[in-house]
């Protein structure tokens, strides 16, 4: 992976936070809208999520993923693994209050999880 295009990526991705996050399962893949959360130096994306949604399930049993965005003329294509975080300082560390609205028993919500995207392959045109 190119360490230019690594360090573009994260900075359009802190700035852009709207992407696609394409899942797949049985060979069928599902793309939806999804907002970063935070985005690592090391370019590391976090999403926050429901546990009982079909891309946690997808991820699950197939943890390789896509990502995409597009803004101002540039795009970013990024391929990785994803994880599902369910340790509950991380969840509280990382924690919105603009989630409220989507878990309305806060960090403590049964249903919220966070997603980490790991990229191995990263590509900005």
């Amino acid at each position: 992976m190119a360490s230019d295009h690594l360090t573009q990526a994260v900075a359009f991705l802190r700035a852009h936070k709207i992407t696609h996050l394409a899942t797949a399962a049985d060979n069928v893949p599902t793309v939806r809208v999804m907002s970063v959360a935070h985005v690592e130096d090391t370019g590391v994306i976090w999403y926050a999520s429901l546990v009982s949604s079909e891309k946690v399930a997808q991820i699950r049993r197939q943890p390789r993923v896509a990502i995409s965005a597009f803004a101002d003329g540039t795009t970013v294509e990024i391929r990785g693994r994803a994880d599902v975080i369910t340790d509950a300082e991380v969840k509280r560390a990382r924690w919105h209050e603009s989630w409220q609205p989507f878990f309305p028993n806060g960090h403590d919500d049964p249903d919220y999880v966070l997603i980490t995207i790991t990229p191995d392959e990263v590509t900005v045109y």
